[in-house]
């Protein structure tokens, strides 16, 4: 007798089941909490020297633009202020040259004067120019200077005599003696003019003074 006949003529049939999931599989709930629960957790002082990392890369590159910022502002600046300078220079050069043109022109004049002076002197006949008339000539010269200086702001004074002795505008050269007590201190003679500028003594005039010595006793 076959199988069919001792299960009452029925087929056998059997059922396969099918095999259980590993353990973690997507078909197993509590395995994938177990695996989520056993993967390391996020180190919170990593994160934080990142963000520190970055936030100081940040502050270095902005202290960078500064500096170059700066270094273009200072070059700019450098060439700013060398081009003044040489402005500044030239102008000063033009300002020397306009006050000192009226004086160099005087000078030249001047210059002239005292050739014809010493081309008439040295062609005159001998005996023909006398002291006086030298001394003239070179008075006229000296007149000459003192109107090239004049040009250029600078006036000639001179002590009269009798004046009190001023030192801020005198320089004794000598003494004179007398015996008047009143004339004392006071200017006997102007030997050189004096000079001066808005007010400003340039030379002292120099003078001779007089001082009293009193008559020795007669006997």
């Amino acid at each position: 007798m076959n199988d069919e006949d001792r299960d009452g003529g029925q087929p056998s049939t059997s059922v396969d089941e099918p095999p259980a999931p590993p353990p973690g599989d997507a078909a197993d709930p509590g395995g994938a909490a177990e695996s989520e629960a056993d993967a390391p957790a996020a180190d919170p002082v990593a994160a934080e020297a990142t963000d520190v990392g970055a936030r100081i890369e940040a502050g270095v590159e902005r202290i960078l633009t500064v500096f170059e910022d700066k270094l273009q502002y200072d070059a700019h600046k450098q060439q700013v202020i060398d081009r003044l300078h040489e402005e500044l220079h030239g102008h000063r050069a033009d300002l020397v040259e306009q006050a000192a043109r009226p004086f160099i022109v005087g000078m030249v004049r001047h210059h002239a004067e005292i050739g014809k002076v010493l081309t008439a002197v040295r062609d005159a006949p001998a005996g023909e120019v006398s002291p006086a008339q030298f001394c003239e000539l070179l008075e006229g010269l000296q007149d000459d200077v003192e109107i090239v200086l004049s040009d250029n702001g600078v006036s000639a004074y001179r002590a009269e005599v009798s004046d009190p002795f001023d030192a801020a505008r005198h320089t004794v050269r000598k003494t004179v003696p007398t015996d008047d007590g009143t004339r004392a201190r006071t200017v006997a003679s102007c030997t050189r003019p004096g000079f001066e500028r808005n007010g400003k003594v340039l030379v002292k005039a120099r003078v001779s003074t007089y001082r009293f010595e009193p008559e020795p006793p007669t006997a």
